[in-house]
C-alpha cells in the first residue's frame, strides 16, 4: 500500500529535524498508512497516495504515527478494532470513508 504522508511532513508533525530516525519513522509511516487503508472501506477504489489522500484522513495517518512513534505514552485510546490505536480523534477524522457492515 502506499504511503499516505511524506516523511518530511511526518517528521514535521513529530518535531523532529535530524535523520537518525528516518528508517524507523519510514516504518511507522506505512504501518499507519495501511491500517488506514484497510480501515477505511469506503475509499476509492484506486487508493490514495501522499498526493491526494483527503486532509482529514492525511491528519488521521499523523495522529497515528505519533501514537506508533511514543509507544510509552498510550493516547486516550477507545476500543475500536485496530488494537486500540485508533483514538475516538481517529474514528471521527476517518467517519466517511468507513462503514460498519451489518450481516
Amino acid at each position: 500500500m502506499a504511503a499516505l504522508v511524506t516523511l518530511d511532513l511526518a517528521k514535521l508533525h513529530l518535531r523532529i529535524t535530524d535523520s537518525a530516525l528516518d528508517t524507523l519513522i519510514d516504518a511507522e509511516i506505512l504501518q499507519a498508512s495501511t491500517l488506514v487503508q484497510n480501515w477505511c472501506n469506503l475509499a476509492p477504489l484506486e487508493g490514495w497516495t501522499a498526493a491526494t489522500v483527503p486532509d482529514d484522513t492525511q491528519s488521521a495517518v499523523l495522529e497515528l504515527i505519533e501514537i506508533l512513534h511514543r509507544p510509552g505514552e498510550p493516547p486516550a485510546a477507545q476500543p475500536f478494532p485496530t488494537n486500540g490505536l485508533f483514538t475516538a480523534s481517529i474514528v471521527g477524522k476517518l467517519s466517511r470513508w468507513h462503514s460498519t457492515v451489518v450481516a
